[in-house]
C-alpha cells in the first residue's frame, strides 16, 4: 500500500473530516481531495473548492467523519506490488481526481524513481 514517507504536519498539508465512506477500490491510492461548502473532505471530486491537495485512503481511515492528513508537500512511496509511475515524470491530477501525466490545472509533483512522487501541489487556475 502506498504510504506518506516524508511529511509534515504543520508546513506539508491540512486535516480535514472526510464527508463520505470511501469505496475499498480506492484504498491505497493517490487521489485529489477537495472541500465541500462545510470544509468536509471529498476525495474523488474537486467539490466547493477546486482540489486543494491529495491522499492515501485505507481500512482505518475510510468513513464519514474521519479525519485525514491531506499533502500539499511532501513525499509518498508506492509499494513494489502496485503499479509504478514512471520515474522522472511530472503528474497531475485529471477530473476524476486521478493520477495523470496530461498536464491539467492541479500539478501534483514529479517522480524521482518509478516509486517515489515528490509532492509539491499547486493549483494552477486555467491551462
Amino acid at each position: 500500500m502506498s504510504r506518506y514517507d516524508k511529511y509534515d504536519g504543520v508546513a506539508g498539508g491540512f486535516r480535514a473530516t472526510l464527508a463520505a465512506d470511501v469505496a475499498q477500490a480506492d484504498y491505497g491510492k493517490v487521489l485529489g481531495v477537495g472541500l465541500d461548502a462545510n470544509g468536509l473532505a471529498t476525495p474523488k471530486a474537486p467539490s466547493n473548492s477546486r482540489f486543494k491537495g491529495v491522499t492515501i485512503l485505507d481500512r482505518t481511515k475510510r468513513k464519514a467523519g474521519d479525519r485525514v492528513d491531506v499533502m500539499t508537500n511532501g513525499e509518498i512511496v508506492l509499494d513494489s506490488d502496485e503499479a509504478q509511475l514512471a520515474a522522472g515524470t511530472t503528474y497531475y491530477l485529471s477530473a476524476a481526481g486521478a493520477l495523470q501525466t496530461a498536464e491539467s490545472a492541479y500539478h501534483v509533483g514529479h517522480t524521482v524513481e518509478a516509486w517515489r512522487l515528490v509532492v509539491r501541489f499547486q493549483d494552477q487556475g486555467a491551462v
